[in-house]
């Protein structure tokens, strides 16, 4: 599943690059990619549980 999604993620990536590229700079490219970033480290900081020493069936 985690590699499925790493490759939906790649190809959104280098099939919106080039148009964001050409006609918003690679300024607004770059930043579009970091918010997208900030914005999924902040949902699993906040929304996904912590499991470290969780057993399974005890979830």
């Amino acid at each position: 599943m985690a590699a499925a999604m790493q490759w939906v993620a790649n190809f959104l990536i280098s099939t919106t690059f080039p148009p964001i590229l050409q006609y918003f700079g690679l300024g607004s490219a770059y930043g579009l990619y970091t918010v997208a970033a900030a914005t999924s480290f902040f949902f699993i900081l906040f929304f996904i549980k912590e499991t470290k020493g969780i057993e399974l069936e005890d979830m």
